[in-house]
């Protein structure tokens, strides 16, 4: 079974990017995706215990409250997904999350999509047109 682990924005920062979102889409005639706007921290593939994986995420997640994540102010197209993002910078809590949940999903047996040595997180803004 496939997992996707995300970190989602608070009320506030959705709010903001939302608004970047807009304005993104709008000028570079883009699907906007109606999700709630997230960060995907790891994609693993593994054993079907969800239970296993809500234990590990628990116990990486515990001693953090809410924090900050700074954007890089460059929006990045990503071909082969074919979606346009937002770089996260490579500091503070965010990429400690990210490393842990990914080295404990792999010692529990988890197959992880990441490198742990060069975690690439961003926001998606939108979709490009699918006409090629």
């Amino acid at each position: 079974m496939k997992y996707y682990i995300a970190a989602v924005l608070g009320k506030e920062s959705n709010n903001y990017v939302n608004h970047i979102q807009r304005r993104v889409c709008k000028k570079f005639k883009l699907y906007r995706n109606n999700a709630r706007l997230h960060i995907i921290l790891e994609v693993a593939d593994g054993p079907n215990d969800l239970q296993k994986v809500f234990q590990i995420i628990e116990s990486v997640i515990k001693p953090y409250k809410k924090f900050k994540v700074l954007m890089d102010n460059n929006i990045s197209c990503d071909g082969e997904n074919k979606t346009v993002n937002i770089k996260i910078e490579d500091k503070g809590y965010i990429i400690r999350l990210a490393r842990q949940i990914s080295e404990k999903l792999k010692i529990y047996g988890f197959n992880t999509k990441g490198n742990i040595n060069n975690i690439n997180l961003n926001i998606k803004l939108g979709n490009m047109g699918h006409n090629t």
